[in-house]
C-alpha cells in the first residue's frame, strides 16, 4: 500500500451511519458479528474529522498499510479516528484495539491518551473497544510544555529551519498478525503566525473563506489598481458567486503590520463600491442602495473581529444564472455588489475587494417531498440527525429528516419538487425513489411498482414533468398485526424499539450531491374505536307498536310486548322495526333483547 498525503480531509467513506448517542431515529444494524473469524486480518483506515484534517506529506512505505503526516497543535487534543475491517472488508465490532507507540527514528513527544500517560516508544497503551460498525476514536495530547517545532508553511514534511523535532509515531492494533492500518507521524507545531506585509495594516474576508476552489481569482484587477495608487499593495481581488435574494454574514479579521489582532478598532464596511459598476439591491441594517455606496460599521473583537449582515434584495428573475464554473468569469449581464472593509482606508491598508454577483439556483439539486404533507406539524422533526450526517460528510447540506406515521398495509402516492442547480424546475429528469435505505435499519415490506422489499434497500425510478414534479405509488405490505401502536402523538417522541418503517428519499445524481427529503414512514395500527352504545326507543303507530334501535346493525333483536313477543333482525345502524300486538288498549311495557343484554321502554 502506498504513502499519501492528506491536505484538508482523507478519503471520504461510504455513508455508514454510527450508532450515536442522541440519533434518536437512527437505526444500525452492525454488519459484523461481535466476536470476528479467527482467520481475520485487521484493517485499520482512518476516518477524517473536519476539524482535525490530516496534512503533510508521506515519506515512508510501510508494508503494513499507509503512513501520514499530521502537523499537531502543540497545546491542544486531537481525535483520531479509525474504523476496523476484515479481510472480507466487513466491520470488526465490539472488539478491543490498542495504540502501539513504537521507536523507530527519533520519537520524543510525551503524550496522553485518552488521559493515559505515554512516554515516548512505550509500545502499546491501553485498549478501547470499537463500536457496532467497527468505529474507535483515540484522543491525543501532547504534555510537553517546550521544545515544540515551529510551524511549517507548507505540507513538506522536511521543511528546513523548523528546528529540533517533536514527535510521536502509532498505529492501531488488535495483535493479528498481518494487520494493515493508517499510522500516523505526529510532529507538533507551534501556533501558526499570520505575518501580512510590514508596515501597514490588514483587514482580510475570512468567512466565507475564499480560494481557487469557489471563487476567481481577480488578482490582475488589484495589482492594477495598486499600480495606479488607488488602493494599498497587497489589496485582493475575487468574484464570488452567491445566492440571489439571500443575507451574507461576512467576517472580516484586522492585523496590524506585526501580524496581530488589532482589537475593539472601528470598521467601515463599503457595499455597492463607488466607482465600480455595482447594480445590485443590498441593505445592510436601516440602509439600502441599489447602486450608490453604501457604509456600515462594526466594531473588532478581542481577536481582530468583526462581522457584518449583508442583505441582496433582488429576485430570481433579476438574477444571473447559475456558472457552469465557479471559479471562471461567465459573461452575459450581471448583478453585482462589490464590497471591501477598510479601518483608515483602502489606500492605507491591505483590503480584499470581492464582487458578489447574485445568481439563481444552489448549484446543486434540491428535492423536497410536497405529498404528503411531511413538516413540524404532521411529523416528528429529526433535524438534529440529518445535520450529523451532513457533518460527517455523508450527506449534502440542506438534507432534512423526518419521522412520519402512515396506517400499516396500504398505499401511499409520494410527490416530490425537483429544483435544478440553477434554480429552476427539472423538467424530463429521472429521479429514483430510494426505500428501505441501506444502514437505516428498516424492517418494513414494502413495494413500488414490480420491486418488493423487507429490510434490502430497493429502488424504482419515475421521471419529472414539466414542473419539475414526479409521483411514485410505495406500497406497505404488512399486516395489522404487524403494524405499530398508534402514536400518542404525530409530531413528538415516538418508538425506541419494536418500530416497523421504512427510510425513503428520491435522489437524482446522490445522497451527497444534493439536497433531498429524507423521512422513516412508521406504519401503524390503528387502534379500535369503541363500539357506540345500543339505543332503544318505542311509540304507538296505529294498531301496532315501532321499536327504534340504534348501532345494532346485523344484530337479531328480540322485541316483546305484554304476553306478545316477535324476532327481527336489524339491518341498518338506525332500524325501526314494526310488531301488531294483539291488543294495545291500556298501557303497555315494551322489552327488547339485543345480544342478552335487555331494554325496557314503558308505553302510554
Amino acid at each position: 500500500m502506498k504513502n499519501k498525503a492528506l491536505n484538508g480531509s482523507l478519503r471520504w467513506l461510504t455513508a455508514v451511519a454510527m450508532a450515536t448517542a442522541g440519533l434518536s431515529a437512527l437505526a444500525i444494524t452492525p454488519a459484523h458479528a461481535d466476536a470476528a473469524p479467527a482467520n481475520y486480518t485487521l484493517n485499520a483506515e482512518l476516518k477524517d474529522l473536519t476539524s482535525n484534517a490530516m496534512d503533510g506529506a508521506a515519506w515512508w512505505n510501510d508494508p503494513a498499510g499507509t503512513n501520514y503526516i499530521k502537523y499537531a497543535d502543540c497545546n491542544a487534543t486531537t481525535s483520531y479516528t479509525w474504523r476496523a475491517t476484515d479481510a472480507a472488508g466487513a466491520p470488526i465490532a465490539n472488539h478491543a484495539v490498542s495504540l502501539n507507540f513504537s521507536n523507530g527514528g527519533g520519537e520524543n513527544a510525551h503524550v496522553a491518551v485518552n488521559g493515559t500517560d505515554v512516554t515516548p516508544g512505550s509500545g502499546n497503551v491501553p485498549a478501547t473497544t470499537t463500536d457496532g460498525d467497527g468505529y474507535f476514536t483515540f484522543s491525543v495530547t501532547n504534555t510537553d510544555t517546550t521544545g515544540c517545532e515551529k510551524h511549517p508553511s507548507s505540507n513538506l514534511p522536511w521543511e528546513g529551519g523548523r528546528g529540533a523535532d517533536l514527535k510521536a509515531n502509532f498505529h492501531p492494533t488488535m495483535g493479528i498478525s498481518g494487520e494493515r492500518y493508517d499510522g500516523v507521524w505526529a510532529h507538533y507545531v507551534a501556533a501558526e503566525v499570520v505575518t501580512p506585509p510590514a508596515g501597514y495594516n490588514a483587514i482580510r474576508l475570512t468567512s466565507p473563506a475564499l480560494d481557487g476552489t469557489n471563487s476567481v481569482n481577480h488578482q490582475a484587477d488589484a495589482d492594477y489598481w495598486v499600480g495606479q495608487g488607488w488602493y494599498h499593495t497587497g489589496a485582493r481581488s475575487m468574484r464570488y458567486y452567491a445566492p440571489v435574494g439571500k443575507n451574507l454574514h461576512l467576517t472580516y479579521k484586522a492585523t496590524d503590520a506585526d501580524g496581530k489582532a488589532i482589537a475593539n478598532a472601528a470598521v467601515t464596511l463599503l457595499v455597492d463600491k463607488q466607482y465600480s459598476g455595482s447594480n445590485a439591491t443590498m441593505s445592510c441594517g436601516d440602509n439600502t442602495t441599489s447602486g450608490g455606496e453604501m457604509a456600515c460599521t462594526g466594531t473588532t473583537d478581542a481577536s481582530g473581529n468583526v462581522s457584518f449582515d449583508v442583505a441582496n434584495g433582488n429576485t430570481a428573475a433579476q438574477a444571473e444564472g447559475y456558472p457552469a464554473d465557479v471559479t471562471a468569469d461567465q459573461g452575459g449581464a450581471r448583478l453585482y455588489s462589490q464590497i471591501t472593509a477598510i479601518m483608515a482606508g483602502q489606500g492605507s491598508e491591505a483590503v480584499d475587494v470581492v464582487d458578489f454577483d447574485f445568481v439563481k439556483g444552489t448549484g446543486y439539486n434540491v428535492i423536497t417531498l410536497t405529498g404528503p404533507a411531511v413538516d413540524e406539524s404532521h411529523s416528528v422533526n429529526h433535524q438534529g440527525d440529518a445535520d450529523y450526517w451532513v457533518s460527517q460528510g455523508w450527506y449534502h447540506p440542506g438534507v432534512t429528516f423526518y419521522r412520519h406515521y402512515l396506517v400499516v398495509g396500504k398505499t401511499y402516492k409520494l410527490t416530490y419538487h425537483v429544483v435544478g442547480k440553477g434554480g429552476d424546475p427539472l423538467a424530463d429528469t429521472a429521479v429514483q425513489l430510494v426505500f428501505n435505505k441501506q444502514y437505516s435499519g428498516s424492517n418494513a415490506h414494502m413495494k413500488c411498482g414490480s420491486t418488493h422489499s423487507t429490510g434490502d434497500e430497493a429502488t424504482c425510478t419515475r421521471s419529472t414533468d414539466a414542473n419539475g414534479n414526479v409521483s411514485f405509488y410505495l406500497t406497505n405490505l404488512n399486516t395489522r398485526a404487524e403494524g405499530e401502536p398508534q402514536p400518542a402523538s404525530r409530531t413528538e417522541g415516538g418508538l425506541a424499539d419494536g418500530r416497523l418503517y421504512s427510510q425513503v428519499t428520491a435522489i437524482v445524481e446522490g445522497q451527497g450531491k444534493e439536497a433531498i427529503a429524507m423521512v422513516d414512514f412508521d406504519f401503524f395500527t390503528p387502534t379500535a374505536k369503541a363500539a357506540a352504545p345500543i339505543r332503544v326507543s318505542a311509540w304507538k303507530q296505529g294498531a301496532g307498536v315501532k321499536v327504534g334501535v340504534a348501532n345494532a346493525k346485523g344484530k337479531d333483536v328480540n322485541i316483546r310486548v305484554g304476553n306478545f313477543s316477535w324476532l327481527r333482525h336489524s339491518n341498518k345502524v338506525n332500524d325501526k322495526l314494526y310488531v301488531l300486538p294483539n291488543s294495545n288498549s291500556g298501557p303497555l311495557s315494551v322489552v327488547v333483547t339485543i345480544a342478552g343484554q335487555s331494554y325496557s321502554v314503558e308505553l302510554n
